[in-house]
């Protein structure tokens, strides 16, 4: 059998097993907990969710009870030209519990069945099924009509084409919507209000020198720089303005200036690069927090051409995306 086969055998197989669990624990009763009020006697604690979760990513995997948990520390999302890193593992915790108690406080308690599948899959705690696992999660928080009606979905959804069967909670649908922000935040300016075309920065001809790396802090930069250009570019300079090294490392090209990693390899303790690397992932960080708070101040937060909040753009992209399929008959 080829490691394919191997493979969606152990989906299929996984995805029957969490069925029979959920059906057999009332887990659907057991989450619209989630969807009470705050200080409602039959609310879940964050503890609950967060067990639910470690057992339904673990049944999904068929992985063994005593390996089940977060177990995320070395994930990454391949891109179309590199890796794109999702929060520091350390982290995860903490932002997943911001949204849970985000959840609890939410006017609209539908929205309950959004957010906290979203983050999920926007931090991915597991090394493997957060996708299944989230869209588990989102139906557990769904209302639908019957138990049956229940069930048909979720053999869907975690079965081995769930992520075009089913809903797909993907939270790059608002990725641009929330770099927007996340970017105007941090100083950069758009050259039209109402689309995404964010400029370099005043005075600069790109973000980075091109020019080969040689160690292996510059190297790691480099490799994240690829996939996340703004990022690292903010945390480099951010970090490097507050300890007054930003002019040592700039350089001057034709059309304005750049950072040079060779002076920043020639200038940077390792304390300075661990501050870096850390205010990267704080951007990470920051990017999630945006996508909460989206959904906790809607009107506050907008698509990029300001028509739409990003949790109406979110809902109704993802209600929309099995071709229109209503999927609470």
């Amino acid at each position: 059998m080829s490691h394919y086969e191997t493979e969606t055998t152990s989906r299929v197989e996984g995805g029957r097993k969490a069925l029979q669990f959920l059906k057999r624990i009332g887990a659907y009763n057991f989450f619209q907990g989630l969807r009470k009020d705050v200080g409602d006697d039959t609310a879940v604690s964050f503890e609950e969710f967060q067990s639910f979760l470690d057992r339904i990513n673990g049944i999904l995997r068929s992985t063994p009870k005593a390996k089940r948990g977060a177990d995320g520390e070395r994930v990454y999302l391949k891109g179309a030209v590199d890796e794109t890193q999702v929060p520091l593992h350390a982290d995860k915790r903490d932002i997943l519990r911001t949204a849970f108690d985000a959840a609890l406080k939410l006017k609209n308690r539908d929205d309950v069945a959004f957010l906290l599948p979203v983050i999920v899959n926007a931090i991915h705690m597991y090394a493997d099924g957060n996708g299944r696992t989230s869209r588990a999660l989102h139906l557990l928080l769904r209302q639908f009509p019957s138990n049956t009606a229940f069930e048909e979905e979720l053999t869907k959804a975690v079965g081995e084409d769930g992520r075009y069967e089913s809903f797909n909670l993907d939270p790059d649908i608002v990725y641009q919507d929330i770099r927007k922000i996340q970017y105007a935040k941090h100083g950069f300016e758009f050259s039209d209000p109402k689309n995404w075309s964010p400029m370099f920065p005043e005075g600069y001809a790109t973000f980075f020198t091109v020019e080969p790396a040689v160690t292996p802090n510059s190297k790691k930069l480099l490799s994240l720089s690829r996939s996340d250009k703004v990022y690292s570019f903010i945390a480099s300079r951010d970090y490097l303005e507050s300890v007054g090294k930003l002019e040592n490392v700039l350089t001057m090209l034709d059309h304005g200036k750049a950072i040079s990693l060779t002076r920043m390899e020639e200038g940077l303790s390792q304390e300075d690069w661990d501050n870096i690397f850390r205010g990267y992932f704080d951007l990470k960080r920051e990017h999630v927090k945006i996508l909460i708070e989206s959904f906790v101040n809607p009107e506050q937060y907008r698509s990029v051409d300001g028509s739409k909040t990003i949790r109406d753009v979110f809902i109704e992209e993802v209600e929309n995306f099995t071709l229109g399929a209503d999927h609470s008959k």
